[in-house]
């Protein structure tokens, strides 16, 4: 899968090289378009008691909710997906089961923390605000 979360740690690792080659330069670049493409607006996550008496995860509309990543994205689709431990691609975090829905981070901020930084490093590396 594409990933919003771990491949913020190899970015951000692209990042802190100096000198970076133009195959770098380009990764990060890439990176970054994929990030901006791919971000999900007007929604958050959010915990809610569920009829169980449990706390509960689940998605809703917030027109002023900050930019959110899936975790996974889909290689053929580049759409979002969640899944139980049976690996069966589901499209919502609603479709799976509560202790997967609640046990694992489906969604991410990370992405957020590279596209703040990255007009600093355009500056770095190329000598371009």
């Amino acid at each position: 899968s594409f990933s919003g979360a771990e491949s913020v740690g190899l970015v951000s690792l692209l990042m802190g090289i100096n000198n970076p080659s133009a195959e770098v330069i380009a990764a990060v670049e890439g990176a970054v378009n994929w990030f901006e493409t791919h971000k999900i607006v007007g929604i958050k996550l959010t915990r809610v008691v569920n009829s169980d008496g449990k706390r509960d995860r689940i998605v809703v509309e917030d027109e002023d909710a900050r930019p959110i990543w899936g975790r996974f994205y889909d290689l053929d689709t580049k759409k979002i997906y969640f899944c139980d431990r049976d690996g069966i691609k589901k499209n919502s975090l609603a479709e799976i089961g509560y202790e997967r829905r609640n046990g694992y981070s489906w969604y991410t901020y990370a992405p957020q923390y590279i596209l703040d930084q990255y007009p600093e490093w355009v500056t770095k590396i190329k000598g371009k605000p």
